[in-house]
């Protein structure tokens, strides 16, 4: 059965199912890691045929063309309906650990992607809490201040990519990306590392 399900192949269907799914449970349901790459691929045959279809000029091709127009329309609102469930989801898992402090916390449903998104909220989560609630438990005076953090060789690594990767978050809810294989980039050592443990991206010199 794992292995049939390794081989679906993303289609309008399956995506719709996919975000039904989404909404009927309250977990992170478990995607493949390469889903977004599916998803790009999908999206990118929908979109040739669409122009090719744009090159004809027959009544059939013009209602084959807004057919495909309006599924292109759907298929973007429901990458965009799944993204934001999931993504409300793993702020409130963000959220519970960093009250609670539990280490029972299931990542496993994680996409490579939302695992970064989840570390950077619960550090930014946990940061705050620390600096202004234990800090105002304790007496003492809310430290919010505001530090400017220049990067630096040993926070920094330039890393070539051997997949594409969807856009990452860091630590101070910093944008990175999205990137395609073999682009380069300079990128915080925290983020480096964990592309580079999964194998999405190598450590390279700087030209």
């Amino acid at each position: 059965m794992a292995d049939d399900q390794k081989e679906i192949v993303i289609t309008y269907e399956t995506l719709y199912e996919i975000l039904r799914r989404e909404k009927s449970r309250d977990t992170l349901q478990k995607l493949d890691d390469k889903f977004f790459d599916d998803v790009l691929v999908y999206l990118k045959e929908k979109q040739k045929t669409y122009e090719d279809v744009m090159s004809k000029n027959d009544m059939f091709s013009v209602a084959e063309r807004d057919s495909i127009a309006v599924q292109l329309a759907n298929i973007r609102r429901i990458l965009k309906e799944l993204y934001d469930r999931r993504e409300r989801k793993i702020i409130d898992i963000s959220l519970n650990k960093a009250r609670t402090g539990s280490d029972i916390v299931d990542t496993t449903n994680m996409l490579p992607s939302e695992q970064l998104f989840f570390d950077a909220v619960l550090g930014l989560l946990s940061k705050f809490r620390q600096n202004v609630l234990n800090n105002v438990v304790e007496g003492k005076k809310p430290d919010v201040e505001v530090q400017n953090k220049k990067k630096s060789a040993k926070t920094v690594k330039h890393v070539k990519f051997l997949e594409n990767v969807q856009q990452l978050v860091g630590e101070e809810m910093e944008l990175y990306g999205p990137f395609m294989r073999d682009d380069k980039a300079d990128l915080p050592k925290t983020i480096a590392d964990i592309l580079i443990g999964k194998g999405s991206a190598a450590e390279v010199e700087v030209e």
